[in-house]
């Protein structure tokens, strides 16, 4: 679902420049996938909130296993509940940002096929 929303969410960029986000996906999508099978131990607290919330690849591989190993803390239903929770907040925030573009779209339309929107 993180993956998912992730996606969604970088994906409805394409309701307010339809030119520039064409494509944004394949990227985002490489992002996560260069990302995801690094460990994250040893970056500073930047550095991994960033990779745990902007980008969250953290949340996708590395801290799920650091829960099921039981590393740093015994596993407990409270650091179990983060991933699903976050997974949540992730999947509320593309809904939101996609209906709000959405609603964008439905007010303003698309200059993409017009004659002087269209890709030449």
């Amino acid at each position: 679902m993180i993956v998912l929303s992730f996606e969604y969410a970088w994906g409805s960029l394409a309701f307010w420049v339809p030119r520039a986000a064409e494509e944004i996906n394949m990227h985002t999508w490489s992002l996560l996938s260069t990302l995801t099978p690094f460990p994250l131990d040893g970056l500073s607290g930047i550095a991994l909130g960033t990779l745990l919330s902007i980008v969250p690849v953290g949340l996708i591989a590395w801290y799920p296993s650091r829960i099921l190993l039981g590393i740093d803390r015994e596993p407990s239903l409270t650091t179990a509940a983060i991933v699903p929770a976050a997974a949540l907040l992730f999947a509320a925030f593309a809904t939101w940002i996609f209906r709000r573009g959405l609603h964008h779209y439905g007010r303003t339309g698309s200059s993409r096929y017009l004659d002087y929107g269209h890709r030449r």
